[in-house]
């Protein structure tokens, strides 16, 4: 019998796109990544009301 694993691991997540912090933003906020929250706009499509959609 063959000591193989029956469950594959998952390939990783992609990692974000990189985004432009300039050093206003970073003093602003303090963080790359609370830079890339804020700068992320995919809050707004979900919290859209389901006629707002596409």
């Amino acid at each position: 019998m063959a000591d193989m694993d029956p469950d594959p691991r998952p390939t990783a997540a992609p990692k974000p796109q990189p985004v432009h912090v300039s050093p206003e933003d970073l003093e602003r906020f303090g963080d790359e990544d609370l830079m890339r929250r804020a700068s992320n706009d995919d809050w707004l499509r979900d919290e859209a009301p389901p006629h707002h959609n596409p």
